[in-house]
């Protein structure tokens, strides 16, 4: 893990106590940049961050294989997004 200032800065990996990782760019103590980011529960995000949310390219996989592929503003899925269960497309909405 790199460090500017007292805080996060660089490329890294964090691991939480409750079992979140995070790994990828951080910028001033929050993750900005590409990164991934597993969640507890077995679903993950790969994509781009922007002051600590999703924001930009993304994908979020759930662990049963159904996954979202698409734009994400502030954390939030946003325009055209493909959605995929397992490896069937089940097509494409605008949120």
């Amino acid at each position: 893990m790199e460090w500017k200032d007292g805080k996060y800065h660089g490329k890294g990996k964090l691991i939480y106590a409750d079992g979140r990782q995070y790994e990828g760019e951080w910028f001033h103590g929050v993750n900005h940049g590409k990164g991934s980011f597993l969640y507890a529960n077995g679903d993950r995000y790969v994509g781009e961050y922007r002051g600590g949310k999703q924001h930009g390219q993304g994908k979020f996989l759930w662990k049963n294989g159904d996954k979202y592929v698409g734009q994400w503003q502030n954390g939030k899925r946003h325009g055209k997004v493909n959605k995929v269960k397992g490896e069937r497309s089940t097509g494409n909405s605008e949120v």
